[in-house]
């Protein structure tokens, strides 16, 4: 974001970037894509212009899913800005994507990637910890399961973070 104040817009969700997101399923329910349907996208999305020209969602990635599957051209928006580059921009943008987990849960394997995928930005475990609201103890846990088999059966949904982490502690 260039600090400008956000701008209120009608867009295409067929225009729309959506390359960039922590969910790997956006686990669209019937009853959600039915209320898209039936009722449109009633909170707007969040987007930032990239150098490109094209809007990227930042937030709201399961509502423009779903506005596609209903056929809809225009959604409301919000644009905040800018997208920035580098680092920073890409802590930014997934740190955002995080707090907005409330609106449909982010699996253990999510919660995984993306604790390994700030690590990998350079944050240290107890900044991830504080960026995400995570317990310190779950980031360090999921940063100790690379190249495990655990981490696998994280991914898959068949085991917590800790239940990995304390099953990897016996590999060795």
């Amino acid at each position: 974001n260039n600090g400008s104040t956000a701008e209120f817009a009608t867009v295409d969700p067929a225009d729309l970037l959506t390359d960039s997101n922590i969910r790997h399923d956006l686990r669209l329910t019937d009853a959600f894509r039915e209320s898209i349907a039936e009722q449109g996208v009633l909170t707007p999305i969040t987007v930032c212009r990239t150098a490109a020209g094209p809007l990227r969602v930042l937030t709201g990635h399961r509502r423009t899913a779903a506005a596609l599957e209903a056929g809809l051209t225009q959604i409301p928006a919000l644009i905040v800005g800018d997208e920035g580059d580098g680092t920073a921009a890409a802590v930014e943008r997934l740190v955002t994507q995080w707090a907005d987990e409330h609106r449909a849960a982010i699996t253990n394997g999510e919660r995984l990637a993306l604790f390994e995928t700030l690590a990998d930005h350079g944050l240290t475990s107890t900044k991830i910890a504080r960026r995400t609201k995570a317990p310190r103890t779950e980031v360090e846990a999921a940063l100790t399961l690379r190249d495990t088999e655990q981490r696998d059966a994280v991914q898959r949904g068949e085991l917590t973070i800790e239940q990995a982490a304390a099953l990897a502690e016996f590999n060795d």
